[in-house]
């Protein structure tokens, strides 16, 4: 699944795959900067919600970050659940890092029953109308073989994304308080640090 606004072929320039260290940067050409975060899942969490919290997401970030780009990621991974959050702004990484510091605790914080059931029904809609046809239930087929997904309906899927409670997904977004210590990878305008280690006054 993918929730986008606009990030486009940035993320292919800029920012390569999670790694396993905590925190990478890498410095860029051009102006632009991007950072990766990386929402680790529990395998028992369920494919609802998975997709309504990758919803969720692209919305509050979309809306807390109005002059970036936002682009939110489903990657098949064996074994690994991960949702993955970019953002990208023309501002140097430090910048950018000040302002996912700023605006992360209203990003992740407590969901309501109001704010949810507009997410869950487009959701429910998108599910509905990914997996449904012949071609619909031959992706299914594929993904299943591939391990990515469990075989269920489109109905069923429908059903289960309009199920989703707030309880699920703040449960996730507990799991995330702090965007730092969560595994974050980025790319783009570096400080010039001096001899002493610190970063140097721009101009």
């Amino acid at each position: 699944g993918r929730w986008s606004r606009g990030l486009g072929d940035v993320y292919k320039r800029q920012v390569r795959s999670v790694v396993a260290t905590p925190r990478v940067r890498e410095a860029a050409a051009g102006g632009t900067s991007v950072v990766a975060v990386a929402f680790e899942l529990a395998v028992a969490v369920r494919e609802a919600g998975e997709n309504v919290l990758a919803a969720l997401l692209a919305e509050r970030a979309a809306t807390l970050l109005a002059d970036a780009e936002i682009e939110v990621l489903q990657p098949f991974v064996p074994g690994y659940r991960v949702v993955l959050l970019l953002v990208a702004a023309e501002a140097p990484m430090d910048e950018l890092e000040a302002r996912l510091d700023d605006i992360w605790p209203k990003l992740v914080r407590a969901t309501t029953e109001d704010e949810l059931q507009s997410v869950r029904r487009r959701v429910a809609a998108a599910d509905a109308a990914r997996w449904s046809g012949a071609t619909g239930r031959a992706r299914r087929a594929a993904a299943v073989a591939a391990g990515a997904v469990g075989w269920r309906t489109a109905s069923d899927l429908e059903m289960a994304a309009l199920s989703v409670t707030p309880d699920e997904i703040d449960s996730l977004f507990k799991a995330a308080v702090n965007w730092r210590e969560l595994k974050n990878t980025g790319a783009g305008i570096l400080p010039i640090v001096g001899a002493d280690g610190r970063p140097l006054p721009g101009d």
